[in-house]
């Protein structure tokens, strides 16, 4: 696949939700419309830079699908997205999955549009930690002393905020990053069980779509492992794929991966029986999708009094180290 030279900008700043949500709408409205892909496309990516949309069309005239061309483009759209395009163009319900792409994106911005509010007060509070108790040190000395006493709190606070945001950022263009970001936040506390359970319901909700549409079992669970936005998910979802090849029930090759819980199991396995393994896939993507908005619920309860903890902390440390500097100048004094 030819390759496509991101620049800083696209590599660090990427697309919006809602910018994707609106391309993937009007892609949709038009796909729908029965409108050819280069046209559609055309209308659908004007937010894009005039390098990219030109580099679009180039891919269309060289005749590759739409989820090839998206994954020449990382910086600005996700594995899930990719799949789920891919899961629309086999079962030919295209402009369906890219509506439902942009429902979720939306839903996600909603989201984080809550996270953002919840943390305003305690990122506030972290704030007036720093830079009220060292007030006497303007007073008592002067302002250069001041700002940099508190600056080297702030340039530690913004910048472990900065290589967190960076790295995720990264982590969708380096495997290797991606790997170190994925194990890392696998083991944290609800954070943690919140990305997997995401993960494996993203993982469900593109299996069922292509398992929907006739596509077979173990090229489904193929393409779905790249959806789940998890690359240790990935990778152990990968291995499923190949025993299901050599005739593995899903089931069983599920069971003995302990990836999934064993009521997620269940649902499959009577799915298999049942003659209902899309329907049944899709239930599964839907509780897995809910348990994680339960653990979401509970990390955004968690992370204001984490923080609001790491506020005492600041100022326990500012104001042991403002009256040190006192004590220290009166004993110089006597």
């Amino acid at each position: 696949m030819r390759p496509y030279a991101m620049g800083l900008q696209e590599i660090v700043f990427g697309l919006s939700r809602q910018k994707k949500a609106a391309l993937y709408r009007n892609l949709a409205a038009s796909v729908g419309a029965g409108m050819n892909m280069p046209r559609a496309l055309e209308l659908a990516t004007t937010e894009l830079s005039a390098s990219v949309q030109r580099d679009i069309q180039e891919s269309l005239r060289e005749g590759l699908p739409l989820h090839e061309i998206w994954m020449r483009y990382p910086a600005y759209f996700s594995a899930f997205e990719i799949a789920m395009i891919q899961a629309g163009e086999l079962s030919g319900d295209l402009d369906g999955n890219l509506l439902d792409l942009a429902n979720m994106l939306e839903t996600e911005q909603q989201r984080y549009s809550e996270l953002r509010t919840q943390l305003t007060y305690p990122i506030i509070l972290i704030h007036a930690a720093v830079l009220i108790p060292a007030l006497p040190i303007f007073f008592a000395n002067s302002l250069k002393q001041y700002l940099f006493t508190v600056g080297g709190f702030l340039v530690l606070l913004y910048g472990v905020a900065f290589v967190v945001w960076l790295l995720g950022r990264l982590s969708r263009l380096s495997d290797g990053i991606g790997l170190v970001m994925c194990s890392f936040g696998n083991v944290l506390p609800v954070w943690g069980k919140m990305r997997r359970q995401e993960a494996q319901g993203h993982f469900m909700e593109c299996f069922a779509r292509l398992v929907d549409s006739g596509v077979l079992a173990d090229q489904s669970v193929a393409i779905a492992a790249a959806s789940c936005g998890n690359i240790v998910l990935a990778d152990s979802l990968k291995q499923l794929s190949e025993q299901i090849s050599d005739g593995v029930k899903l089931s069983y090759a599920m069971a003995q991966s302990q990836i999934f819980s064993s009521h997620i199991v269940a649902m499959i396995s009577t799915g298999e029986e049942t003659g209902q393994l899309g329907p049944m896939a899709s239930k599964a993507a839907n509780y897995l999708l809910d348990e994680a908005g339960t653990q979401r619920k509970r990390f955004l309860q968690i992370v204001p009094v984490m923080i609001l903890l790491l506020v005492g902390l600041v100022v326990g440390f500012q104001t042991i180290t403002v009256f040190d500097g006192y004590i220290r100048t009166i004993r110089d004094l006597f």
